[in-house]
């Protein structure tokens, strides 16, 4: 069960505070066959020393150092050049695995299939992540069949993204973009799957990863997401992430046309808190969630758009 080796990159920006719980979630793991490989990404804080930390008592993880930050898929690539093992795992800092993640997905390993599909959820904390997790919702993967094979045709059922991925595959798609910003994910995995790759679902492996715990993160996820629809070089996504945004904005602020006829803007208002609140309760399923994380969704709606329309007025400022 321990023959084939994991390779766990895990690139880190200034994650003096999560790194730790990031590393002991792969080391808790009982599967013996892995490496970790921490990608410091020019940190000025405590993270290189955490990590040194553990080098000292762990033989199997690895610093490699960048001077001054990139990206997530710079660092990402970079992690990926120093590994050894046979399959590679993509774990944020700010992101941890449960015990059988290993495990769960050696008992699902096949030859047919070059990545697997595992669940990933977000972990809440205080009031802005539980809010945060309602836009999020139930993960789509809980009602697929287990050990689900996914190709081009029909990846988009599972959302198509994934974080394990044989070595193979990853040299044949030359990794992650670095060009995109924040949605490098997502083209990774369109990249796969264009190659003719598959992927199958381990239900049981699963990622937990953290939402903005503050207004001031909130406020900096929206940024990045604006931000990131303008580096996307394939200029189908683009568009269609960006009409995505655009549509939805429009219909929120649709009210506004009849700004001048307070009846006619009530209505309007009402018909459009009625109509995102009952999709946020399709979703979740949770009537008081919905209620709660109905404002923070306007307010991503909104954000999301000025930043995705300022970056791409301002080409200047993408970096």
């Amino acid at each position: 069960m321990n023959s084939v080796k994991f390779s766990v990159v895990i690139p880190a920006h200034n994650e003096e505070e999560v790194i730790a719980r990031a590393i002991d979630s792969v080391l808790s793991n009982g599967y013996v066959n892995k490496e970790i490989i921490i990608s410091n990404d020019g940190s000025t804080d405590k993270t290189e020393n955490i990590v040194k930390g553990y080098i000292k008592k762990k033989r199997n993880i690895k610093l490699v150092n960048h001077p001054t930050g990139t990206s997530a898929a710079a660092a990402r690539n970079r992690g990926a050049k120093k590994a050894t093992g046979e399959i590679l795992v993509f774990l944020d800092a700010d992101t941890y695995m449960n015990d059988e993640f290993f495990d769960s997905i050696m008992e699902m390993h096949t030859s047919s299939v070059d990545a697997y599909m595992t669940m990933n959820r977000p972990y809440r904390g205080n009031f802005v992540s539980k809010a945060l997790a309602g836009l999020v919702g139930p993960s789509i993967k809980r009602n697929l069949k287990d050990g689900s094979i996914y190709d081009l045709e029909n990846c988009e059922i599972a959302g198509a993204m994934f974080f394990c991925i044989s070595r193979k595959a990853f040299d044949k798609i030359n990794g992650f973009n670095e060009n995109t910003f924040y949605y490098e994910d997502n083209l990774f995995a369109k990249k796969f799957y264009e190659a003719g790759f598959k992927s199958k679902l381990v239900k049981q492996a699963k990622q937990y990863f953290e939402l903005p715990t503050s207004f001031s993160e909130f406020f900096r996820q929206c940024k990045w997401i604006g931000k990131g629809i303008n580096t996307m070089v394939d200029k189908k996504c683009r568009v269609k992430y960006s009409l995505y945004w655009l549509v939805k904005f429009g219909f929120i602020l649709s009210p506004l046309l009849f700004v001048g006829n307070m009846v006619m803007f009530t209505k309007a208002l009402i018909f459009t808190l009625v109509v995102v609140y009952i999709t946020l309760l399709w979703r979740n399923k949770n009537p008081f969630l919905s209620l709660f994380t109905l404002p923070f969704l306007y307010v991503k709606i909104i954000l999301v758009t000025i930043n995705m329309v300022r970056f791409l007025v301002l080409p200047s400022r993408r970096s």
